[in-house]
């Protein structure tokens, strides 16, 4: 399962997907301030999305930049309003 997120500061983008991929995360970048991270694997989705959740906040905390989430990659129009990432 992947997420796409947005970042607030598109120079840190790059610094983020490195950060995701030390940690077991592919990530790819899809614009020049979006990327699509996938959830690490985990007994159950939502153990795997906990450590996710865990990565970004431990991300967001170094780098001062905040995330917003787009939702599940294959959504399509069925996407929630973009809403900031806890």
């Amino acid at each position: 399962m992947g997420v796409r997120l947005r970042v607030s500061d598109s120079d840190l983008l790059e610094d983020l997907l490195l950060f995701l991929e030390r940690r077991g995360c592919p990530a790819r970048q899809l614009g020049v301030d979006l990327i699509e991270a996938e959830v690490p694997h985990g007994i159950h989705v939502e153990q795997a999305r906990m450590e996710l959740d865990f990565y970004l906040c431990g991300w967001k905390a170094l780098s001062g930049a905040s995330i917003v989430e787009i939702g599940p990659r294959d959504c399509g129009t069925k996407c929630p309003a973009e809403t900031p990432y806890a």
